[in-house]
């Protein structure tokens, strides 16, 4: 997909003629497995990088987001981001193209539509990324962020691809044993964590 046609994507749909969002859900199975990981952080997203399901852990990770619904929103329009991440602009260079990458084979998927042009709208910075020329989606590394509560975290992210249903990917985030990021996260599950006031998203998993 070239230049031309990812900023084709970031106009608005209303002239475009709408088909229905497919209804993305996640198998009981897979719930279920990543539940059972009560020291890892884990959930998993659509193609258009919606969180459909997360544990618990995950849940607690990300509390000092107002809401968990997509990836991009969480990345772009929540000033969270900004201090959750040590490295924002990084985080954001990599969704982008992991989300140009999968538009490359969709351009007219409505779940893209309508996220792109939602985030055109509303973030300068998402205006600029998704305008560049379309690069390979880099190498998942650690990600070092800071958590309200726990401090700094470094986690090895890591996302499979699920094949029994296409598009989706479990994103793992493991953190060295013994150390002191291990350690954060076992504070951060324990019942005796302090609590965060957050915004769930109630849709999510649907």
């Amino acid at each position: 997909m070239d230049k031309r046609e990812l900023f084709h994507l970031a106009q608005p749909t209303a002239r475009r003629t709408k088909s229905p969002s497919r209804v993305e859900r996640v198998r009981p199975h897979l719930r279920q497995l990543i539940e059972s990981w009560t020291r890892t952080p884990a959930f998993i997203i659509g193609h258009a990088q919606d969180l459909l399901a997360a544990n618990a852990l995950a849940d607690a990770l990300y509390r000092d987001f107002a809401q968990h619904d997509n990836v991009l929103r969480m990345l772009f329009l929540d000033p969270a981001a900004k201090t959750f991440y040590r490295s924002p602009e990084r985080a954001r260079d990599r969704a982008v193209a992991d989300l140009q990458q999968t538009a490359a084979s969709a351009p007219e998927d409505p779940r893209i539509l309508e996220l792109v042009g939602e985030l055109s709208l509303r973030s300068g910075e998402f205006r600029s990324l998704w305008a560049r020329e379309y690069t390979r989606v880099p190498p998942y590394e650690v990600k070092q962020i800071h958590h309200s509560v726990v401090g700094d975290l470094e986690l090895r992210h890591e996302a499979l691809y699920i094949r029994s249903v296409p598009g989706q990917q479990l994103i793992i985030l493991q953190a060295e044993p013994g150390s002191a990021s291990a350690d954060g996260l076992a504070l951060l599950g324990s019942p005796s964590a302090p609590e965060v006031p957050h915004q769930q998203n109630p849709g999510r998993g649907a």
